[in-house]
């Protein structure tokens, strides 16, 4: 059988647990993340996994069990690619969007290599602001 990633919608924050129930499963699924330094009022700082594209998981898959796991409570549908249509009759006029092999992996690289630690370089005057920060332009 023939994988492809197929891109399913599930509820937004809850793209980190849907991933391990599907792993749970034995499906391999990917929820596009990258690992961000968090620092706190108080001091401390953490490595938190922040996702990239809400409400959004990936998941490698066969038309039969993309079939399967469409009933799943927490999977709201999968995405459509409405640039193509298809000739059969009775069925959608879209097929399902997917992703490669190599785009997965090309996503997946250019998420792992992000790296942002060129902020913490960065004088505090060039750091982003925040909403409830304030700030003087001008001399």
């Amino acid at each position: 059988m023939n994988k492809s990633w197929y891109i399913a919608v599930v509820n937004r924050n809850t793209e980190k647990a849907c991933r391990e129930k599907l792993q749970k499963l034995g499906y391999e699924s990917y929820v596009a993340s990258r690992t961000e330094l968090h620092d706190w009022k108080c001091g401390k700082s953490k490595d938190v996994e922040t996702v990239v594209i809400p409400a959004v998981l990936f998941i490698h898959a066969t038309e039969e069990e993309r079939r399967f796991i469409v009933n799943f409570p927490f999977i709201h549908r999968f995405l459509t690619n409405k640039s193509q249509s298809r000739s059969r009759v009775g069925t959608s006029n879209h097929p399902f969007a997917t992703l490669s092999d190599i785009e997965m992996a090309n996503l997946q690289r250019s998420l792992a290599t992000t790296d942002l630690s060129y902020m913490q370089e960065l004088p505090p005057t060039m750091l982003p602001l925040h909403l409830s920060q304030m700030t003087r332009i001008g001399a």
